[in-house]
C-alpha cells in the first residue's frame, strides 16, 4: 500500500513541477517547489529510500527559507547559497555508491541555483 501512495505523490509531483514551470511568480513557483520538494521527500519516506530524502528535506528546507525570504522582499545573505550547496553535496556523498550518484547530486546543486533566481524567467 505504501508503495502505491508513494506513486500518486510521485504523480503530483510531476503536477508541482509542471506547475511551477507555467507561473510567472517567483512565490508560486516557490510554493510549487516547496509542493514538489516536500512530496518527494514523503514518497521516499514511504519506500524506505531515506537516501533520496536527504536531498529532498534540504530542497524543502530552501525553498520554504527563499519563499519567506521573497515574500517579505527581503535580500538573502550571501553566505546562505554556498551553504545549502554545501549541505545538497554532503547529502549525496553520505549516499554514494557509484559513479551515477552523481547525477542527482549536480541536479541538485542545479536546484539550489534555480530557487536562487528572483526572476521566475530564470
Amino acid at each position: 500500500m505504501a508503495y502505491i501512495i508513494s506513486q500518486i505523490l510521485g504523480f503530483i509531483v510531476f503536477i508541482f513541477v509542471f506547475a511551477s514551470m507555467q507561473t510567472k511568480s517567483i512565490q508560486r513557483v516557490l510554493i510549487c517547489q516547496i509542493g514538489c520538494n516536500g512530496l518527494g521527500m514523503l514518497s521516499y519516506i514511504l519506500i524506505g529510500g531515506f537516501s533520496g530524502c536527504g536531498i529532498y528535506l534540504v530542497a524543502t528546507l530552501q525553498s520554504v527559507l527563499f519563499y519567506i525570504l521573497r515574500r517579505q522582499n527581503k535580500e538573502e545573505p550571501r553566505w546562505l547559497a554556498p551553504v545549502f550547496i554545501a549541505a545538497y553535496i554532503v547529502c549525496s556523498a553520505l549516499t554514494f555508491r557509484t559513479v551515477t550518484d552523481l547525477i542527482p547530486m549536480l541536479a541538485a546543486v542545479l536546484c539550489a541555483l534555480g530557487i536562487l533566481q528572483k526572476k521566475p524567467s530564470n
